[in-house]
This record gives C-alpha cells, sequence and structure tokens, in this order.
C-alpha cells in the first residue's frame, strides 16, 4: 500500500513492533488494527483504525478502513461477527467496483488510441496520390493497404520538367 509517508504491505504475519499493521482481534479473519500515519491521523481523527483488505483477481486492490468502534462510555467495543461479515461484504463489493473502474479506464484508453490510429491512418490515407499517372508507355497501376490501422509506407509519383516520371518509395522501420 503507497502512502504519503511509505509504502507498506498488507499481510497478517506484520509484528506489533513492524507500528504499520497489527492483526484484528477476530482470529481467522482479514481484519487488522492500523497505526495510521501522521495525514491520516488527520483525516481520521484519530491514531488507529481498522482495515479490511480490497482484494480482486487474487491481487490486493485497495484498502477499507474503518474507525475503531467505541461504546456508550468512550471504551473501545470489538467489531460483532455480524458487523464484520457485512464490511467484508462491502470489501468485497468495493473492489469489484475498483476493478471495474480499472477495466473501464483502460478501455476508455483503448478507444482513445484507436481513434487516434484511425485518424493518423486517414492523414496517411490523404497524402498518397489518389490513382496512377497516365505515362506514354507505360502501364502505371498503384495499390496501398496498411498491415496494421497505420503503415510506414509512402509512395509518389513525380512528374519532371523534362517530361520524365519520378517514383518515390519509402517505408519507415519500427513505427
Amino acid at each position: 500500500i503507497a502512502t504519503q509517508s511509505g509504502s507498506y504491505s498488507l499481510s497478517p504475519r506484520h509484528q506489533a513492533a513492524d507500528d504499520i499493521w497489527l492483526p484484528g482481534r477476530q482470529t481467522g479473519s482479514q481484519l487488522y488494527l492500523l497505526n495510521l500515519p501522521h495525514w491520516l491521523r488527520q483525516t481520521m481523527g484519530a491514531k488507529e483504525a481498522h482495515a479490511v483488505p480490497l482484494h480482486a483477481r487474487g491481487q490486493l486492490v485497495g484498502l477499507l478502513l474503518i474507525g475503531k468502534f467505541s461504546g456508550t462510555a468512550g471504551a473501545e467495543r470489538p467489531l460483532s461477527p455480524r458487523r464484520l461479515n457485512i464490511l467484508h461484504g462491502i470489501a468485497h463489493q468495493a473492489a469489484t467496483a475498483v476493478v471495474n473502474n480499472q477495466l473501464y479506464a483502460e478501455a476508455a484508453e483503448r478507444q482513445r488510441l484507436d481513434q487516434e490510429l484511425n485518424v493518423a491512418r486517414e492523414i496517411q490515407a490523404s497524402i498518397l496520390p489518389q490513382g496512377s499517372p497516365d505515362i506514354p508507355g507505360s502501364d502505371v497501376a498503384s495499390y496501398w493497404t496498411a498491415a496494421r490501422q497505420v503503415s510506414g509506407d509512402f509512395y509518389d509519383f513525380l512528374a519532371l520538367r523534362n517530361g520524365e516520371w519520378g517514383i518515390v518509395v519509402a517505408d519507415v522501420a519500427d513505427k
């Protein structure tokens, strides 16, 4: 987990001396007690918070932070199994939402790149000659198609001053 004060790994095996992650009081659950970095203490108004990892597709995609529960006398109350189940359900939904957002962003980026490549292809096609010239004594034909959306190929026919013709063929490799 990257924070403004450093990176921390999420593991139930951390010891109290790590001053980052402490195992939660519920055995066998993925609930942790997090000693908050200074910047997060200011945001949450507490030194510690419960943390539930957000897992999706076998990867840690985030963290759900929950303020510690206090009773009427201000003493900390442990999370009940029911509340813990609800928090894990929320964490699962949040992890799914995070992954869906990432997938949506990737799809939007692919669509933007496809649009840019289509514009580049149209520009490339517009600078190529339309048809072939009529050169006396010669049969000239030309055809261009990109192997992908854009290619590095270019050709042109040049009418020279002395009535002869020049043909330009170019190819850009590793575009």
